[in-house]
């Protein structure tokens, strides 16, 4: 089902003014609010969403690693230490790594458990 263009304007407000509510959203559209939150159930229209909000975000990836470059360069910044973390895994230098413990248990055989059965 292709989704209408009030559908489409109405996923743009949502994705550009997160704050508005669906009663005032429905009222710039001149619907239901109820009509808005069928939409929002909608695979479809949650999916447009999703790639409009994907878009209009990466508009700012520019700016954002602008600002974190800035941040991370400054020594006098508050939380210098954790802006060069986050710039460092950005760029893919520094991971997350953690360490796990794991215990093997031997597998007996069906003889073994048979003589443990027997001994008792």
């Amino acid at each position: 089902m292709a989704l209408t263009e009030l559908q489409k304007k109405c996923a743009m407000i949502m994705v550009e003014h997160p704050e508005i509510t669906q009663q005032a959203l429905a009222d710039t559209l001149e619907v239901h609010r109820n009509t808005i939150g069928n939409w929002n159930r909608s695979k479809e229209f949650i999916s447009y969403k999703n790639e409009l909000a994907m878009t209009v975000h990466e508009s700012f990836l520019a700016d954002t690693l602008k600002l974190l470059r800035m941040k991370t360069l400054d020594p006098n910044s508050r939380g210098h230490s954790r802006y060069m973390e986050m710039a460092l895994k950005t760029y893919g230098v520094m991971t997350d790594k953690s360490e796990q413990t794991v215990t093997v248990k031997e597998e007996k055989s069906e003889e073994d458990l048979l003589k443990e059965l027997l001994a008792d």
